[in-house]
């Protein structure tokens, strides 16, 4: 399984926890495959070439635009979405 974790959760997470579920598994985050100012609905539709990511966000917003929902739909993938708390720590 493969993960990605959002422009708006820390990198130092997203590397932090792919240390501890490699090889199984494999998180990135955003900036790993897309330069940090893609938009969400481009680097959506980019992943939904592909098989098997989970998005991990704090985007609530991503549910709100109709262009984002659209393309989150479309590529059908799994995506959990964090309370706005997680943008806040410290690591």
């Amino acid at each position: 399984m493969k993960f990605l974790f959002d422009n708006n959760l820390a990198p130092k997470l997203a590397h932090g926890l792919n240390e501890m579920v490699e090889p199984h598994h494999r998180i990135f985050h955003l900036k790993d495959k897309f330069p940090g100012n893609t938009k969400d609905e481009v680097w959506m539709k980019s992943l939904a070439a592909e098989d098997d990511w989970v998005i991990v966000t704090a985007d609530v917003r991503i549910s709100r635009n109709p262009h984002e929902v659209r393309a989150w739909k479309e590529a059908a993938h799994t995506v959990f979405f964090l309370k706005s708390g997680w943008t806040d720590l410290t690591f």
